[in-house]
């Protein structure tokens, strides 16, 4: 992406901003859905809460990259010229 010189400590910023409230979401997700399966008072109820959660990390990380080649390769595709 391509940020005008002006704009780049904005971009900095907001990029930044974003990831980090990115983590802040997963953590808070991904440590509810495992602290939610591990309550039940089963046996290997932790055994089970985190192979669960690991599987939903592991789906989330597939789409994630899936939807990472698809942004790389438009990023490589020549922009057509108004003329």
């Amino acid at each position: 992406m391509n940020v005008p010189p002006a704009r780049a400590a904005d971009a900095s910023g907001l990029l930044t901003t974003t990831l980090q409230l990115c983590q802040v979401i997963g953590v808070a997700v991904f440590g509810s859905l495992f602290l939610t399966l591990a309550a039940h008072r089963v046996h290997a109820a932790s055994a089970h809460a985190i192979a669960t959660t690991m599987g939903s990390l592991a789906g989330v990380l597939a789409l994630a990259a899936i939807g990472g080649l698809f942004l790389a390769r438009a990023a490589k595709r020549p922009a057509a010229t108004a003329s």
